[in-house]
């Protein structure tokens, strides 16, 4: 194994950190990138494709509008030439609807006839046009029929070399695809068989007589425009199996096409082909045949709604694939990158950290503990380095702590010994003064006796007066309690006082409200009674017409005058009256908003006052709890106090044997003395032996 990854491994033992992960980078990001370019590039060629698809499917659809133009001017130069004059107008006013569609196919050839390779045989088209247009009046109609139905066949082979250099007969859906073949070979071979169908036709009605040779090709067109027709129907029904949502899109156009298709056939085979005498109008044929290629193409032009739809779909999704490849290529190279750099910075703070500890450890810091972050390989390099720095400090640590030891300790007994011979020297004389000292104790005893007696007595007192003021400061507690009580009691009806008023404002602004609703209802009245008297002057004038018998009516006028009258004068009143209550109950309600404001402002007040009173409780009952343990206190002074003074009794006695105690020890302490002076000798000479080992061990920092 180690064999197989030499070669590897002679390269990477011989590059720093930075190197091998800027090598491993470029080995994993040029194929990724190579692969990327590759997607991508694939992506825009389908994107290209689509669009140039979409090309075609625009010129094509500015194509179909000529070829139905001139389909159409075939119908009508053949019915004119057949003997209809009716039709020459119609033929000039077609003839203008040409040219303003080879304008615009002009404008698109300017455009894309370099990519479809269409300028040459549209320029040949033109002059074909022309050359009918100019010379149309003047020929046959067998003639005019030809030269209308080559350029007709010269369109429809233009619109397949559009579909062959726009991709559209390469399209790889099936849904679009037979939509495709619909517009681009169906329904144009369909709309030609019925445009030769109505020409011939429209021509036979004109003449009212149906040749041989035309009933011939008659039958054999309606013949075709079956199996067309059949055709159309079963592509769009593969269309829709593959896509649900096409039905719903041509479902109304297409039933138009079918239904129109159907008609004229029947027209065509019942009043021409199976005819004897052929009593057919020519403008009805001529209209019921348009008809049906108008809805050939309507459906035609809905098709190609349908197609470029699809197409516009396939680039939206081929543009957002790519949109999306690119962010999660940028996304996982920024990350990658991102890890790159971390890794290596993890490495190199790892290395950086380790280089620092085994400086410090080689200059003698033997404190020094590495802590990474890490939990990889040099994570354990880290734990191997700390485990060896504590095995070494802990033997150098017991060395120096021995060495530290054996320094105090041979200090500490020379002192020792010095203070020793000092002391005892010092320990007669002062067992003498310590003699002196208990008598004088024993007469301070005393004296501190009486003295403590007469603190007990002012304890006492200050207990009694500590009792006292807990019973005042209880009382207080309970008036404060009574206080924050009423206060709080305060607060409720200050709190249902103000819902009251709350209820009053609203009752106010409702009472507003229905005196407008009122005002209104007399604004109503008096329109009625103005209504009402012109009721009345209109039936007192038809009294008046109707002479003597109506002058009971115009009594009953008059009375209804009068009735008017008095119900405007009460309305004007009631508006009157509404109007000063309406101003009352505004002026109430501007008082009524004003004491909502400062029974506001007493709320707030009453509850800060409720505030204020329960601090006020709550101190009381602290200041009660003190003065309790100021009370408490006092008697357990007392008690310590007497406890202190027995202390200072039994201390008297003590000094009295101390006195005696003290002779004994001065003359054991001269004994000592001469012991001292002989082990300060063999205490310095173990203390020299102490330093020396402490020197060596003090270039360590173990601590």
């Amino acid at each position: 194994m180690r064999r197989f990854f030499a070669p590897a491994l002679f390269v990477m033992n011989r590059l720093t950190y930075s190197r091998k992960l800027i090598l491993i980078g470029l080995l994993f990001t040029i194929p990724m990138v190579v692969m990327m370019y590759m997607l991508i590039a694939e992506m825009n060629k389908e994107i290209d494709f689509a669009e140039k698809e979409q090309i075609g499917v625009k010129y094509v659809k500015s194509v179909k509008g000529f070829l139905a133009d001139v389909q159409k001017h075939r119908g009508m130069a053949n019915t004119f030439l057949m003997g209809d004059e009716s039709f020459k107008e119609r033929m000039i006013a077609q003839q203008s609807q040409i040219e303003k569609q080879i304008e615009r196919i002009d404008q698109l050839d300017q455009q894309y006839g370099s990519t479809l390779k269409t300028t040459n045989r549209w320029n040949s088209l033109k002059k074909q046009w022309k050359y009918l247009k100019d010379n149309v009046f003047y020929l046959t109609a067998e003639t005019s029929f030809a030269v209308h139905t080559e350029i007709a066949q010269n369109t429809l082979s233009l619109v397949t070399h559009i579909a062959n250099t726009s991709n559209l007969i390469l399209d790889p859906e099936l849904d679009s695809y037979y939509v495709m073949d619909s517009i681009t070979d169906k329904l144009p071979l369909l709309a030609e068989h019925l445009g030769k169908a109505r020409a011939i036709g429209a021509g036979a009605a004109a003449r009212k007589t149906l040749l041989d040779s035309e009933k011939e090709s008659l039958t054999e067109l309606s013949i075709q425009i079956k199996a067309a027709f059949k055709d159309a129907n079963d592509g769009i029904a593969v269309a829709i199996s593959k896509n649900a949502s096409i039905e719903t899109m041509v479902k109304r156009d297409l039933k138009n096409f079918n239904d129109n298709v159907n008609r004229f056939l029947e027209i065509l085979n019942t009043r021409l082909i199976s005819s004897k005498n052929i009593n057919v109008d020519p403008s009805y044929y001529f209209s019921e045949a348009t008809k049906t290629i108008d809805a050939a193409f309507r459906l035609y032009d809905t098709e190609a709604r349908v197609l470029d739809k699809l197409l516009q779909q396939r680039v939206d999704d081929y543009s957002g694939k790519k949109q999306l490849s690119l962010a999660i290529v940028f996304i996982v190279a920024v990350v990658l990158l991102y890890l790159f750099i971390a890794l290596y910075l993890s490495v190199i703070n790892a290395v950086s950290r380790l280089e620092y500890s085994a400086m410090l450890l080689e200059n003698g810091d033997l404190t020094i503990r590495v802590h990474l972050s890490t939990k990889d390989e040099l994570k354990r390099i880290g734990n191997s380095f700390n485990k060896m720095a504590e095995s070494f400090r802990n033997m150098v640590a017991a060395n120096i702590q021995l060495a530290q030891q054996i320094a105090a300790s041979s200090t500490e007994l020379a002192e020792v010994a010095d203070q020793s011979a000092r002391v005892m020297e010092q320990i007669a004389t002062m067992n003498q003064e310590v003699a002196s000292g208990a008598d004088h104790q024993k007469r301070n005893a005393a004296e501190s006796v009486s003295e403590m007696e007469e603190m007990i007595e002012n304890i006492k007192g200050i207990s009694e007066s500590s009792k006292e003021m807990f019973n005042l400061a209880s009382k207080m507690l309970q008036q404060a309690e009574r206080g924050n009580e009423t206060m709080q009691i305060g607060v409720h009806h200050i709190h249902k006082l103000s819902r009251s008023a709350n209820d009053v404002y609203f009752a106010i602004e409702q009472l507003k409200e229905r005196s407008q609703e009122i005002g209104k209802i007399a604004t109503m009245i008096t329109t009625l009674s103005s209504q009402t008297n012109i009721l009345a002057l209109n039936a007192a004038i038809e009294a008046a017409r109707a002479g003597e018998h109506g002058k009971g009516f115009a009594v009953v006028a008059e009375e209804v005058k009068h009735l008017a009258e008095q119900s405007r004068e009460a309305a004007t009143q009631i508006y009157d009256m509404i109007e000063e209550v309406q101003s009352s109950v505004s002026n109430a309600a501007t008082v009524m908003n004003t004491s909502m404001q400062e029974l506001e402002t007493g709320t707030r007040t009453i509850q800060e006052a409720g505030e204020a009173f329960k601090t006020i409780l709550y101190a009381s009952r602290n200041v009660t709890d003190l003065i309790q343990k100021v009370s408490e206190a006092s008697v357990q002074l007392s008690a310590g106090t007497e406890e202190v003074t027995a202390s200072i009794e039994r201390m008297a006695q003590i000094a009295n044997t101390s006195a005696s105690i003290a002779q004994h020890v001065a003359a054991a302490s001269e004994e000592q003395l001469g012991s001292t002076e002989e082990l300060s000798t063999s205490i310095h000479s173990l203390s020299e032996m102490a330093q020396q080992l402490q020197a060596l061990a003090a270039r360590f920092k173990v601590f």
